[in-house]
């Protein structure tokens, strides 16, 4: 008959789940029927991770971040900042294994040209992840 996907049928549920919410509870005013549905959104929304895009809204460092301030963020994400200095540490060890294999390479007197060039083009391009990576973080 209908073939929904998991997108509408997860909100539908969400929307009864906030129904069911007013039905059990001891008043049954209008206005909480008139709620129902922006609830059901709300659950939707949470479920679904509508909440983990603030960190993207912050457009300080994390070095920044983790500074104490006068003013705290409404919802202060430190698994960002701890993410992003992870991060940054395994970019640089990433990079440094990289320099010990392009010195393995260039010195390894047994490859030949060929096998030599590719291993250096596949160490530019893993270079270039380590760039794009950091300049997406920023």
């Amino acid at each position: 008959m209908f073939k929904l996907s998991q997108g509408p049928i997860g909100l539908i549920v969400a929307i009864i789940v906030a129904l069911v919410a007013v039905l059990v509870s001891p008043e049954r005013r209008f206005e909480k029927y008139a709620v129902v549905v922006f609830n059901g959104f709300l659950i939707y929304l949470t479920i679904v991770g509508g909440a983990s895009f603030t960190p993207y809204f912050n457009s300080q460092t994390p070095e920044e971040a983790s500074k104490a301030a006068i003013i705290k963020p409404w919802i202060p994400d430190k698994n960002f900042v701890a993410k992003t200095a992870l991060q940054e540490k395994v970019l640089t060890n990433v990079e440094t294994e990289l320099g010990k294999i392009d010195k393995a390479i260039t010195q390894e007197p047994t490859l030949s040209e060929a096998q030599r060039k590719d291993l250096l083009r596949k160490l530019e391009i893993s270079r270039k992840y380590i760039l794009d990576a950091r300049i997406k973080k920023r």
